[in-house]
């Protein structure tokens, strides 16, 4: 994954064979084999040219200099088994700016439910479960509903929402919640952990369902 109209990667998948080859968080793609790369959108054509099991090369630029990695080409991995292996897991930091000033902060909201929305304006299945957040969040207003978008500020406001929307610039928050598609939302529990990851647009009361055994008293 790219940050937003430049090369620069930022995210690489642990294990994915771009990973396994070096490529870094922060390194920036200035070639894939003899094609010069200005931005992040080039990448993946010229992976599909090459077909799964070639060996490419990539130029990367550190603040070192150029390098040249050996990338070989492998099936892509599997989205859903990524992001849902955080299940169970202790939610990863998230320290972000909020659209229109402020901070937020997760390990604030500890004691109450969260839910994070990754998303983006173009996305149309994303831009379909708004509705169902916002309504998520009027009728139950102690849960947490917050989304996360990587694009610049100008391009969050032509889709405004009635919940928070933090921007994750540098695709930080991605990384950390291993998220390769949109939209990906995870439901994180009152102590701070991850319970349930809905990826792509399934069905929306699928979170309500969730939240509601969250809520529901352990038995005796």
């Amino acid at each position: 994954m790219f940050e937003s109209g430049t090369a620069r990667v930022a995210q690489v998948v642990p294990g994915s064979p771009a990973y396994d080859a070096g490529i870094r968080h922060d390194d920036v793609i200035v070639a894939f084999d003899d094609h010069p790369v200005t931005i992040g959108k080039e990448v993946p054509p010229l992976v599909q040219k090459v077909g799964v099991g070639s060996t490419v090369t990539i130029v990367v630029k550190r603040t070192t200099g150029e390098q040249k990695l050996k990338v070989k080409i492998k099936t892509r991995p599997n989205v859903s088994a990524l992001a849902s292996s955080l299940v169970g897991q202790r939610a990863p930091g998230v320290v972000l700016p909020v659209l229109g000033g402020g901070t937020f902060d997760l390990a604030s909201h500890r004691g109450h439910i969260v839910v994070l929305d990754f998303w983006a304006t173009w996305c149309g299945p994303c831009l379909a479960e708004i509705p169902h957040y916002e309504a998520l969040q009027q009728q139950q207003p102690d849960i947490r509903v917050i989304g996360i978008a990587s694009e610049d500020e100008e391009t969050l406001k032509t889709q405004p929402t009635k919940y928070p929307v933090v921007r994750d610039e540098k695709a930080t928050a991605w990384r950390d919640y291993l998220v390769m598609a949109v939209p990906t939302t995870f439901v994180i529990d009152e102590q701070g952990i991850v319970r349930h990851v809905e990826i792509g647009y399934g069905d929306p009361k699928a979170i309500d369902k969730v939240i509601a055994n969250l809520r529901r008293p352990p038995s005796p």
